[in-house]
């Protein structure tokens, strides 16, 4: 695939509101995620898209606060097996 091809690609899959994260686990190719942002930083989203994006964000935050939550809990028990081996 020649490298127009890949942007084009790209580019169209960007209009569709994907983010750059899902656009990079369907590109059939490798790409870096500095080189969609270059490739779409000209695109406009439409309030709809905007608003999709923004929910997947706080959805990732949201897990993101669980999992820390949970390591933090985790915590005494972990101390304590630490201090029973010292």
């Amino acid at each position: 695939m020649k490298n127009w091809e890949k942007k084009e690609l790209v580019r169209d899959l960007r209009k569709q509101s994907l983010s750059y994260k899902e656009l990079r686990q369907i590109a059939p190719f490798k790409i870096a995620k500095s080189t969609v942002s270059d490739w779409c930083k000209d695109i406009e989203l439409t309030e709809i898209q905007k608003d999709r994006l923004q929910t997947l964000l706080k959805e990732g935050n949201y897990r993101g606060r669980l999992q820390r939550v949970l390591v933090e809990c985790n915590r005494p028990a972990r101390f304590a097996i630490w201090q029973e081996l010292c």
